[in-house]
This record gives C-alpha cells, sequence and structure tokens, in this order.
C-alpha cells in the first residue's frame, strides 16, 4: 500500500484557501532524506469548488511525493478533510486502481472503497472524482465502525503500539547514555530529545514499508476484510450480521446508509469555509 501522511500546521482552510504559504512542507523538502535526491518531488495540488454563492473558490496544498508514490501533506490539526480527501483519491487511490486493473475506459470502475460515515467522505463533489479515478465507493452501516471498520480493529492498534515502542527505546537509549554522563558530572541536565517531523515521517514510513509490508500482516488484514462481511469469504458468500434489540433480529448486511442531502453538503461546505470555532494556532517548531 501507498502511505498518505498529514502533517499539523498553523491555519485551516477556511483562513487560507491558498495553503501554499504554510511552511511545514517546504522545510521537510530540505532535511536528509527528503530531498529530490532521495526521491521526493515538491507539488502543489490544486482543485477548485463553488461555494454556496456561486463564486469558484481555488484550494492550493502543497505536497511531498516519493518516486514509490508515498505522500505527505498538512492540514490544520493534522487530520483529513474533504479537500485532503480529493488529495488522496487522486494521487494514491487513482493511480493505483490503474496500475493494479486498467481499463480501455478511464471511468471504469477497478478499485472498490470502503468507507465508514465521516462527513468528509460524503461530500457530494466528491463524487465525480471518485468516478473519473475509477473508484466505487461503499459505506459501513452507522456506528458500527467499532465492529466493521478493518483499520481500527487491525491496523490503528498495532501502528499505535509500534510508534510507542519507538518512541520508549529512544528514551531508553537516552537514559543509558545519561547514566553514564551523570557519573562523570553530576551537573548534566536531563534532557531527552524530543521527536522531530523529519524523525516521526521516517519512523512512519519505515514502519509501514517494513512490517506492515511483511506477507502475515497483508493477510491479517484480507482475513478481517472477509470476518467482517466487506469482502468474499474463500468458500464463497459473505459473512451477515444482525443486531438483536430484544424485539427480534435484523438484518444489517455490510451496504453503504444514503447519501447527504444537497443543503446538508451545502452546509458542511459552509463550515468547512467559514470554521468559526476553530482556533489560530503558531507554526510549530519544526525541529
Amino acid at each position: 500500500f501507498t502511505p498518505f501522511l498529514i502533517i499539523k500546521h498553523s491555519k485551516s482552510s477556511s483562513e487560507s484557501l491558498d495553503q501554499t504559504s504554510m511552511k511545514v512542507i517546504s522545510q521537510l523538502r530540505n532535511k536528509q532524506g527528503f530531498t529530490d535526491q532521495d526521491g521526493w518531488r515538491f507539488e502543489t495540488f490544486q482543485i477548485t469548488l463553488q461555494a454556496d454563492d456561486g463564486k469558484n473558490v481555488v484550494h492550493k496544498i502543497n505536497y511531498l511525493i516519493h518516486t514509490s508514490g508515498a505522500v505527505i501533506t498538512s492540514q490544520y490539526k493534522a487530520y483529513n478533510d474533504s479537500i485532503r480527501m480529493a488529495m488522496f483519491i487522486k494521487l494514491i487511490l487513482g493511480p493505483y486502481a490503474a496500475k493494479v486493473a486498467p481499463t480501455e475506459n478511464p471511468t471504469d470502475s477497478k478499485l472498490y472503497l470502503w468507507q465508514d460515515n465521516c462527513s468528509l467522505h460524503k461530500v457530494k463533489w466528491l463524487d465525480n472524482i471518485y468516478t473519473e479515478q475509477g473508484v466505487t465507493v461503499g459505506y459501513l452501516p452507522a456506528n458500527m465502525t467499532w465492529r466493521l471498520q478493518v483499520l481500527d480493529l487491525v491496523v490503528n492498534g498495532p501502528l499505535k503500539a509500534e510508534i510507542r515502542n519507538k518512541r520508549a527505546a529512544q528514551l531508553v537509549d537516552y537514559m543509558q547514555e545519561f547514566r553514564k554522563e551523570f557519573e562523570q558530572n553530576q551537573n548534566a541536565t536531563w534532557k531527552p530529545p524530543k521527536p522531530t517531523i523529519p524523525q516521526a515521517m521516517k519512523d512512519l514510513l519505515e514502519l509501514l514499508h517494513g512490517r506492515f509490508d511483511e506477507e502475515e500482516f497483508k493477510e491479517s488484514i484480507r482475513s478481517t476484510f472477509r470476518k467482517t462481511g466487506c469482502s468474499e469469504q474463500h468458500a464463497g458468500g459473505f459473512v451477515n450480521f444482525s443486531y438483536d434489540d430484544n424485539q427480534g433480529s435484523i438484518p444489517l448486511p455490510p451496504s453503504g446508509t444514503q447519501i447527504k442531502s444537497e443543503k446538508e453538503v451545502a452546509l458542511d461546505f459552509e463550515d468547512y469555509l467559514n470554521a468559526a470555532d476553530e482556533e489560530n494556532a503558531e507554526d510549530i517548531d519544526f525541529d
């Protein structure tokens, strides 16, 4: 699989539609391991959307893309949003679908994407992008993420555990070095190194291209898709689930939920552009 990593920066897209002034990606490209010589290319993603007043708004976002296809970009609070979702579809899913299942018609469905019901996944204008990239989308039953979302079940836990273990090992190494220094100088200052963005990105990429790229781990993911009814079992057919509310069993197959109405999407988009509740933040300390 191809990583799509997001780093925190200081302003939301409502404050700055043109996010190319954010510094973290341009700073990262100058760090060892993320230069042109290391296989990384600096690019700007641009997309034009129509706001509620009918005017077009242009979003611009910097990102790094590796020769392997891995992408690193940034966002206020470092989470995904509908604009970054468009980036993910165009930069990761589309190229992958074209590679593994090429068809004569570029809009033919080549990839099936299961998603939960997070609002950013169901913004109406993303539909055209899914179609043009050959991606068919399915939505898990609402409020069932904890039972059916494969990322939550078998990926996120091990990922966080590996990151904690790596950080703990770094602190142990520092403690051992500090102990030697303290034996010689009792005025030595305890100052364990803080994680930096470049090192964090290197650690993540190393993990994703290491243990998480092993066949055993990939099979655990495929197995979870089968056990949650998101893909067909070896013997054929799908696992089905039912919900018992003491009034009988209601069939609950892993089918989609209703797409938001145009009014709901418009309200979401207005909130996204205004984001009045988001606080300003200073640019993070890169080193």
